[in-house]
């Protein structure tokens, strides 16, 4: 889902009506998805966290971390692994 952006606080709530949009659908689908906007928002003004973002838009280290760890937790961490090409399976 869709961060917030510092400076465009008139935007924060139809962000937050597109990135419901976006649930519902991945839920209808039984798709996973991942609500980084919940997670990077300052719970009082819903604007992207400082620890995540220097300028409000882009993410810092610690934001792509935590985008990571979410990726992989709920998307990744229960898939199966293909086999590396040309490995061979011995018995």
């Amino acid at each position: 889902m869709v961060p917030s952006i510092r400076g465009f606080d008139d935007l924060i709530g139809p962000r937050r009506d597109l990135n419901g949009l976006i649930a519902d659908y991945c839920a209808r689908r039984n798709l996973p998805c991942v609500d980084l906007f919940t997670a990077t928002a300052e719970p009082d003004t819903h604007r992207l966290a400082a620890p995540y973002s220097n300028d409000g838009l882009h993410l810092t280290t610690a934001g792509y971390d935590l985008l990571a760890r979410l990726l992989y937790e709920q998307v990744f961490k229960d898939t199966p692994t293909l086999p590396s090409p040309g490995a061979t399976h011995c018995s």
